[in-house]
């Protein structure tokens, strides 16, 4: 059979009808090559092209070729013009070196990657080895470890290509959802009944599929592990002689984000004045190569002990001194000392880690300790002595004083810290991080 395409230009907003016709024309060999056929094209609303299809009669070929017309007669339904009526169609004879050839169908890439967000896929499908006449394929959509409805919508539908037509595309919806998971895949196929229709080297198209949250958590990862090396190597010392070298130098520390050594300020002196004791102090600990680590962990530890010891001396010397209850000074002197340290123990955390994992383990596994072993050991050392030991009293006694106060204080405050995190993640949308305006607020809230 011939096809011919007829397009319909300009408004299309109205249903119209053109009816056709053939006839041989100037050539009388030609109508023993075709069946004279006539009928009406019907263009619905927003319908701009359609097909003639004639028939042609069998026989031996012909070595010339031939000729007959199409003609569109009229314009129905609407305001219309006919603004090119007839057509001439060319038999092509075995003779003539160029004949036509209706092509195959392939993707233009049998395998493809996408990201799991992308939403919608498009694949390209190309008509190869001619375009002449009419070509039409099926597609469908072939589940493998991505599954249909859980990974990507099903589809299947036809592709119907038109004389001089080379290129169509198909779109495969992805779902994206917020698991992690493997990469999956799945293939989408060409069919159809006619075997010539189809390439068969691009008949199915293997399509894989990205989890981009995979993707994303290897990203941070991999910036969390640099940014833990890069913070290793900054705090990391080789020898005694370096500890003590850092403690005596005035610097101003460096830059986050480029890395840069900063000049020391005014402040930076200041303080630097007033904790060179306490650097010198600390630079005693054994520096972090010495028996893997452990030698500066047991001393750290000792240091703090005592450090922690100290504080709360001094802070009851204080509260002695001005007339301070021993419960108040205890929920703001001490409490403050003994805090400070796991304070700038989660800062460092949160800037090392990208989930803040690591700030939020510090701060329960510093009071668990605080509590548990903080205040149970020394409360079973005393037990024990007290029960055990001839000079003890038999048992072991803690005036409850202001625990009732200091629980209930407690408990509000800690009321309005959860507050503040579940405001936060339901305002800025996480528990860190968010505009400036936004840290000041939640710092004076705290």
């Amino acid at each position: 059979a011939a096809v011919l395409s007829v397009s319909r230009l300009g408004n299309d907003e109205a249903a119209i009808a053109v009816p056709w016709k053939t006839s041989a024309g100037a050539d009388p060999a030609a109508a023993a090559r075709f069946e004279a056929t006539s009928g009406t094209l019907r263009f619905n609303e927003g319908v701009t092209t359609q097909y003639i299809t004639v028939p042609l009669k069998g026989g031996a070929p012909s070595p010339a070729n031939v000729t007959f017309d199409v003609e569109l007669e009229d314009v129905s339904g609407a305001t219309g013009v006919l603004k090119r009526n007839k057509a001439a169609v060319v038999l092509v004879g075995t003779a003539d070196k160029d004949q036509p050839a209706r092509g195959r169908a392939m993707f233009t890439q049998t395998e493809v990657t996408c990201l799991e967000g992308i939403g919608t896929l498009s694949l390209v499908v190309r008509r190869v080895g001619g375009a002449d006449g009419l070509l039409s394929v099926r597609y469908q959509t072939v589940a493998g470890t991505a599954k249909p409805g859980t990974d990507f919508v099903h589809a299947e539908g036809e592709l119907q290509f038109g004389p001089n037509e080379t290129s169509k595309e198909i779109g495969i919806e992805i779902i994206d959802d917020e698991y992690y998971e493997t990469d999956e895949t799945f293939h989408v196929e060409l069919i159809s009944a006619d075997t010539d229709a189809i390439h068969p080297y691009g008949a199915r198209c293997l399509v894989t599929v990205i989890d981009d949250d995979n993707w994303g958590m290897r990203v941070r990862r991999l910036l969390s592990g640099v940014r833990a090396r890069m913070a290793t190597n900054y705090y990391t010392t080789a020898s005694w002689a370096d500890q003590f070298r850092d403690a005596v130098t005035l610097s101003g520390g460096e830059d986050e984000a480029t890395g840069e050594a900063i000049p020391p300020s005014a402040f930076d002196s200041i303080m630097h004045a007033i904790s060179i004791f306490w650097k010198l102090l600390f630079a005693l600990v054994p520096p972090t190569p010495y028996l893997g680590g452990w030698a500066a962990f047991v001393v750290s530890l000792i240091f703090i002990g005592l450090c922690t010891a100290l504080v709360g001396e001094f802070a009851k010397l204080f509260g002695c001194a001005v007339g301070i209850p021993d419960a108040i000074t205890a929920i703001t002197f001490v409490a403050l000392g003994t805090s400070l340290p796991d304070t700038f123990a989660s800062r460092t955390a949160c800037l090392q880690d990208e989930t803040a994992d690591a700030a939020v383990t510090n701060v329960t596994g510093s009071n668990s300790v605080n509590v548990f072993l903080g205040l149970g050991l020394p409360w079973v050392i005393g037990a024990l002595y007290h029960t055990t030991s001839p000079r003890g009293k038999g048992r072991y006694e803690v005036p409850a004083e202001g625990l009732a106060f200091s629980l209930a204080l407690f408990t509000a405050c800690a009321i309005v810290g959860i507050g503040l995190l579940v405001g936060r993640r339901q305002l800025v949308g996480a528990e860190l991080g968010g505009s400036r305006q936004g840290a000041l607020v939640s710092a004076l809230v705290l």
